[in-house]
């Protein structure tokens, strides 16, 4: 199943095309996910949107139990940002 999160600008998210608040990203996602089999989750982020605000969204799809995270920005380049370890 397609999974498509993006954070707008301004900070708005939205699930497959409907805006959705952060905390009930999780609850929103569950029910998408198969059973088992890995989902990939999408997630565009607009190129303003700051690192911690991705990193929150992130986590929200992880607690919903998607296993791979597919992160792009709205520019195109695609930041991995799953396996990039640098502490702030």
């Amino acid at each position: 199943s397609d999974i498509n999160v993006s954070v707008a600008a301004n900070g708005i998210l939205s699930l497959n095309g409907a805006p959705v608040e952060l905390n009930a990203l999780a609850s929103q996602i569950k029910p998408l996910l198969g059973s088992g089999e890995e989902d990939t989750v999408a997630l565009q982020t607009a190129a303003e949107v700051s690192i911690q605000e991705i990193i929150k969204v992130m986590d929200e799809i992880k607690k919903a139990g998607g296993k791979s995270i597919s992160v792009q920005t709205r520019q195109g380049q695609s930041n991995n940002i799953a396996n990039g370890g640098s502490s702030s």
